[in-house]
């Protein structure tokens, strides 16, 4: 797995959204303003994108019923001056 800013043109298929969307638009609908949309940490792994911070985890890598071996990643946003 990787994390890096968001890259044109890559789109995701949220869990519980139905549709594909592409990142950009993704981070447009969630509010993040322009300015700071190049910076959000985007995770990856040899498919694609697997979660957007803020916004969500791709539906093909969410837990389902009956899994046991899951893996659950937590990004913290530590403000400047903060502890």
């Amino acid at each position: 797995m990787t994390v890096a800013a968001r890259r044109d043109g890559e789109k995701v298929r949220l869990a519980g959204r139905g549709c594909t969307k592409p990142l950009r638009r993704l981070l447009m609908e969630a509010g993040i303003p322009e300015a700071e949309r190049c910076v959000v940490p985007i995770l990856r792994d040899e498919a694609g994108v697997i979660g957007v911070y803020g916004v969500g985890a791709a539906e093909r890598v969410c837990a389902k019923p009956g899994d046991r071996d899951i893996l659950k990643i937590e990004i913290v946003r530590h403000l400047p001056g903060g502890e």
